[in-house]
């Protein structure tokens, strides 16, 4: 894996060394990141973890026969998000049937491809604004993830770098300082909402809204009080995201 982030690698040598993934799997995609690094993409484990352990197991659920993996947000399907993003929906296939030369894996599924666009567009994407501040990291989980990143995202907000993620992942990216808060969904907005995120970053880090709608003033408090994974209901998606959005901005100011 030469030339690769370290800790990249690493991640790449944990997946093959524990049997989840076969070791030409590791190689084929060690060799897609390497090119698209030297294509001019910053590939690190900060901006290509997600990516990585996606193509990764996305080519295994294939060699396996095991369906791809359904998000069941209730938010636009990955495939309309990524009409903006046409680069990164022609990389994705592009992969796809390289893959398949290379490892005579079946045809990727369409939500394979979709998901695997979704990650290469938030690799094109810059980790900082025009004027050079760094960027609050926020991630999104749970039912709705990408609705909120969609409700995010839409605000235009300057600072603000927002992407769709799994609990696991998050978790590690919060706990290494690659990532700043959390925005986790589910239907009540209640502990499942914020996954296993309690557990891993403790109590103290966490705060569930349920289905209430907090002030401006609240939520500037909680921020205050060094909150950074947040859980809300679905229908609260709307009015709940932008406050906290537009909070996390006003603090980073």
């Amino acid at each position: 894996m030469r030339g690769l982030d370290d800790q990249l690698a690493l991640r790449i040598r944990l997946f093959r060394d524990s049997g989840r993934v076969r070791p030409d799997v590791a190689d084929f995609v060690a060799a897609e990141l390497a090119a698209l690094a030297a294509d001019g993409r910053t590939v690190t484990e900060e901006t290509a973890g997600m990516l990585t352990s996606h193509l990764l197991m996305a080519l295994t659920r294939s060699l396996d026969g095991v369906p791809a993996e359904r998000s069941p947000s209730p938010g636009p399907p990955p495939a309309e998000e990524l009409r903006a993003h046409p680069e990164a929906v022609h990389r994705a296939h592009a992969i796809a049937a390289r893959a398949a030369a290379a490892l005579g894996t079946p045809p990727l599924p369409p939500d394979e491809i979709d998901f695997l666009g979704l990650h290469l567009a938030v690799l094109a994407r810059t980790a900082t604004d025009k004027a050079g501040t760094a960027m609050a990291k926020i991630l999104t989980g749970g039912v709705g993830r990408t609705e909120v990143a969609r409700t995010v995202g839409g605000l235009g907000i300057a600072g603000l770098d927002v992407a769709v993620c799994n609990d696991m992942d998050a978790a590690v990216l919060l706990r290494s300082g690659q990532a700043d808060f959390f925005l986790g969904t589910c239907h009540t907005g209640a502990g499942a909402s914020l996954g296993v995120l309690v557990g891993l970053l403790g109590r103290p880090a966490c705060h569930t809204f349920g289905r209430g709608e907090p002030t401006e003033e609240e939520v500037a408090g909680l921020l205050a009080q060094g909150k950074t994974v947040f859980g809300f209901s679905l229908d609260r998606i709307d009015t709940v995201a932008p406050r906290l959005a537009r909070a996390i901005a006003a603090a980073r100011a």
